[in-house]
């Protein structure tokens, strides 16, 4: 049910906070259809406070990989990579921009603005992307 959503013609739902991770997670690796803003920011959120979670595991354990990379923290990273790419693409393509747009990351200054500028960009109607 919940990748039929994902793929619908038109504007991605607003989704919660659970129904956003929920649709995240059940689209793991699906690069196409739409993701609305809530939900790529709701799982931004969620991967963050991941991350923070894992950060203290990893002091209060003392369990490293390397010097300063914990293993909680880099399992937790690998764990939530494909999704995030995934619901990035489908950010993007509710912006009607293409994923391919995404290196411009690796540019220092202005492709992080025009990064940020896609993702909280929307485009109301249908597009080629659904």
């Amino acid at each position: 049910m919940v990748d039929q959503e994902v793929t619908s013609a038109g504007p991605a739902p607003w989704r919660g906070f659970n129904a956003a991770i929920e649709a995240c997670f059940a689209g793991y690796a699906t690069f196409r259809g739409r993701a609305s803003r809530s939900e790529y920011w709701f799982f931004a959120l969620f991967g963050a406070l991941a991350n923070v979670a894992a950060a203290i595991a990893d002091n209060l354990s003392g369990l490293h990989v390397a010097s300063d990379v914990g293993l909680f923290g880099t399992l937790v990273s690998l764990a939530l990579l494909i999704p995030s790419l995934a619901v990035t693409s489908r950010r993007f393509h509710d912006a009607d921009w293409s994923f391919w747009w995404y290196l411009m990351i690796f540019l220092p200054v202005i492709g992080w603005i025009f990064v940020i500028y896609v993702l909280v960009s929307r485009d109301p109607v249908p597009n080629r992307f659904g």
